[in-house]
C-alpha cells in the first residue's frame, strides 16, 4: 500500500493543478465575458494628466474601446472629445448649441473600427447614447455614474474617465425610454493574475498536507 500511494502521488498532483488551471481560465473568461470586450484604442495630446474615454458599442454587438488624453492644466470632457476626433481614427458626430451661456457640445454619435452609430428614432425603438463618468478605474458597472452636467461643463481629474453607451430605447406610449446602462468595465489584469496564481497556490499547498 505503501509503494502503491507513493506512485499516485505525481498523478493526483497533475489532476488538481490540471482542475487549479481550469478553475482559473473559467473564472478568466467569465469576467472578460461579464460586458463587452475592452479594447485598446488609442492615445492623444502631452501633459502630466491623463483621462479616459469608454466607448461601448456592446449593446449592438460590438466591443468597448478604451482611449486616453494627456494634457496640463484644467480639461473638460468636451476637450477630450475633440482632441480624440481630431488627432485619430474616431469620430464624433457633434453639434454646438448656446443658449446663453456659450456654446455647449451635443454629441450625436461616433463612429470607429467598422462601426458608425448615430441614434434614429423609428418604430417601436430607437438608440441613444448615454453619458457616463468616473473619478477612479471603474472596474464594476457600479462605479459608473449617469452625469449630471454634459461634456463641455465635465471637468476632467487626472486618471478620470468618461463613458459613453449605445442603448436601445423602446417606445413606452408617451416617448422612447432609453435602457440607460452603464458603459462596459475596465479589465485589470494584474488581479486576474493574482487570481489564478492564488487557486494554483492553494491547490499545491492542499496536495502537501495530502
Amino acid at each position: 500500500m505503501k509503494n502503491r500511494s507513493l506512485s499516485l502521488s505525481p498523478f493526483r498532483t497533475m489532476v488538481r493543478l490540471s482542475q487549479a488551471l481550469a478553475l482559473a481560465f473559467a473564472l478568466l473568461v467569465f469576467t472578460q465575458t461579464a460586458s463587452a470586450q475592452v479594447l485598446p484604442g488609442y492615445s492623444v495630446g502631452t501633459g502630466a494628466n491623463t483621462s479616459y474615454l469608454v466607448l461601448d458599442f456592446g449593446f449592438v454587438g460590438g466591443n468597448a474601446y478604451e482611449f486616453s488624453y494627456s494634457y496640463d492644466g484644467t480639461a473638460t470632457g468636451e476637450d477630450l472629445l475633440l482632441a480624440l476626433d481630431s488627432d485619430g481614427s474616431l469620430v464624433v458626430d457633434r453639434q454646438f448649441f448656446d443658449f446663453g451661456g456659450g456654446p455647449s457640445i451635443f454629441v450625436n454619435g461616433f463612429s470607429f473600427d467598422g462601426f458608425s452609430e448615430i441614434p434614429v428614432f423609428e418604430g417601436s425603438q430607437g438608440e441613444s447614447w448615454s453619458y457616463w463618468v468616473s473619478d477612479t478605474t471603474p472596474l464594476v458597472p457600479s462605479d459608473w455614474t449617469s452625469s449630471s452636467v454634459g461634456s463641455t461643463d465635465r471637468v476632467l481629474a487626472n486618471g478620470s474617465y468618461d463613458g459613453f453607451t449605445l442603448n436601445v430605447s423602446p417606445f413606452n406610449g408617451g416617448g422612447f425610454s432609453p435602457t440607460n446602462d452603464p458603459p462596459a468595465v475596465v479589465p485589470e489584469p494584474a488581479a486576474l493574475v493574482l487570481l489564478g496564481s492564488g487557486v494554483l497556490l492553494g491547490c499545491v499547498r492542499r496536495q502537501r498536507r495530502d
